[in-house]
């Protein structure tokens, strides 16, 4: 039977390339020696769980996405959730901090672990809020 077969816009985070490189077909996920458990990722649908917290709590979010949105995929969360108007988004360290702005996610990022003095430079260049 081999790997399932998915469709991007219903998996848009899915990792193609690793398939690829493994010889699969780009479009097959896992690959066939690839992991037993994977996750697919409904963004629209986060997106909607995300506009009902926000509305029933009538405050903008701030969002989590350190450690690659918890695997979910850092970049395709903050551009999902973006839309909603977050009041920022949380990472754990400055280099999760660049990835979204490299990714031009704009906004306020705030980072959750303490900033050793060195690193404030790096944090205002990036526009990081740190947490005390």
């Amino acid at each position: 039977a081999g790997p399932p077969r998915v469709d991007a816009a219903a998996a848009p985070n899915r990792p193609p390339e690793r398939a690829a490189a493994r010889g699969a077909p780009a479009d097959a996920w896992p690959p066939p020696d690839g992991p037993a458990a994977w996750c697919v990722v409904d963004l629209a649908a986060l997106g909607r769980n995300a506009r009902a917290i926000a509305a029933r709590s009538g405050r903008p979010l701030l969002p989590m996405i350190k450690a690659d949105a918890y695997g979910l995929g850092a970049i395709p969360v903050a551009r999902a959730l973006a839309p909603l108007g977050p009041w920022g988004f949380g990472v754990a360290n400055l280099d999760e901090a660049a990835e979204l702005r490299a990714a031009a996610i704009e906004g306020r990022i705030v980072c959750f672990t303490p900033l050793l003095p060195e690193a404030l430079a790096r944090a205002h260049a990036l526009g990081v809020t740190p947490a005390l």
